[in-house]
């Protein structure tokens, strides 16, 4: 294995003053120590060796969908179809990374907006880095058979059940959220969860949450960056997904910056075109595009769903094939790791806020817990409500000496 340097980045919004960690690997094993420094002074030092970066995990969703059978190119056209019931986002802001299948046959995915992934790719560009991978930093965490890994950075915790999933969320909840996960793994529950940098008393309070469970404790030794350190202590484990594909993916990142250029010259075209067609020749050259566009939609609908003989609207039908094939007539309701999905990135960001009891059912989630005013819990809920597609309702709200206690109620849609 040649040399590869893995560099860390920690801050959502990256600028020339930001401080980055870097290491080196060669044949798997680190080459000197953590380095810390400038973006600048990581290029420097990291000359023309292969990147790989790594970014907040918060920001990204991972999660895992079923996918029709089909070529890596078709599956990538059909995902933002796939994803439009979990994002509240415009399916166009944001973009899609697609991961290896697994044991259940399902695809790991990771979702970012596009300027967000542009902004990290941006700024690297301006110190000359050319990052061949970009991924979610939680997948520095080591991922083991049966093992699930846990890390504790000040009042966060990053958890990576799978070799392609995982969540961060405040470490005050993860006496609500790990009980609740566990469930989900009945069938299939990890034999041990390994921990990094969680104190005594985050200890006893994990150890409470699992019966069948064995935990391992682990302590790190002094460095710069606590992620990297692990990669150090561990090496590379797992499947990852890499956030550079389609139009992000290295090869492609070129036609990026030529898109103003070709707009302009796009538009002298019809400039000069107009002033030379008349408005029949026109019109029957938008129809003639028209018509080979909807043969293309046509073409890719068939590709996809070659068991489908009758082609009337092919994005309607596919959007409805998708459905049927995610199991659109189930009546479960939203997964309890959905809705976790969705809704510890944005608790984990409010200030002062403490979760005491959770109870989930079938498509709803009770939450119970503490906010200084209830200026901040309207404010939550709002936020919640701009933010995800689920119904959000508060019960009660009583302020005491402190603070305010309130029962928010979060309902899901029908899977």
């Amino acid at each position: 294995m040649a040399v590869q340097v893995h560099l860390h980045i920690t801050t959502t919004s990256p600028d020339a003053e930001s401080v980055v960690s870097w290491l080196r690997l060669q044949d798997g094993k680190a080459v000197g120590g953590i380095k810390q420094g400038s973006l600048s002074q990581a290029a420097d030092d990291i000359g023309h060796d292969p990147l790989q970066v790594y970014v907040p995990s918060p920001d990204i969703l991972l999660t895992k969908v079923t996918l029709p059978a089909g070529r890596r190119a078709q599956l990538l056209t059909a995902l933002p179809f796939v994803m439009e019931d979990h994002v509240l986002d415009d399916i166009d802001s944001l973009h899609y990374a697609l991961g290896s299948r697994g044991n259940d046959h399902r695809y790991s995915v990771a979702v970012i907006k596009k300027d967000h992934l542009q902004t990290y790719l941006d700024w690297l560009a301006t110190a000359g880095l050319k990052p061949r991978s970009l991924q979610p930093d939680i997948f520095l965490l080591p991922q083991h058979k049966n093992t699930w890994s846990l890390l504790c950075q000040e009042q966060q915790a990053l958890l990576r059940h799978e070799s392609a999933a995982g969540f961060a969320c405040p470490l005050d909840s993860l006496q609500i959220l790990l009980p609740k996960l566990l469930d989900e793994y009945q069938e299939t529950p990890p034999s041990h969860i390994d921990s990094w940098q969680c104190s005594t008393e985050q200890q006893e309070l994990l150890a409470g949450l699992t019966a069948d469970t064995e935990w391992r404790y682990h302590e790190l030794p002094p460095a710069a960056d606590t992620g990297l350190n692990l990669l150090r202590q561990n090496g590379l484990s797992g499947n990852t997904i890499n956030l550079l594909q389609g139009s992000f993916a290295p090869g492609s990142r070129i036609k990026q910056y030529l898109k103003p250029w070709i707009a302009t010259a796009a538009l002298l075209l019809v400039w000069f075109t107009l002033g030379f067609v008349s408005d029949i020749s026109e019109y029957y050259s938008l129809k003639n595009r028209n018509a080979k566009m909807e043969q293309q939609i046509t073409t890719i609908f068939r590709q996809t769903f070659p068991e489908v003989k009758r082609v009337v609207n092919p994005t309607s039908q596919m959007k409805s094939r998708l459905r049927q094939l995610r199991g659109g007539g189930s009546s479960s309701g939203t997964p309890f790791s959905e809705m976790l999905t969705l809704v510890s990135p944005i608790t984990s960001k409010v200030d002062k806020l403490t979760i005491h009891h959770m109870k989930y059912n079938p498509g709803k989630m009770e939450l119970t817990l503490d906010l200084p005013s209830m200026q901040s819990i309207e404010a939550l809920k709002k936020q919640l409500t701009e933010e995800t597609p689920y119904e959000i309702e508060i019960k009660s709200a009583n302020a005491g000496e402190k603070n305010v206690q309130a029962r928010m109620i979060i309902k899901g849609h029908s899977s």
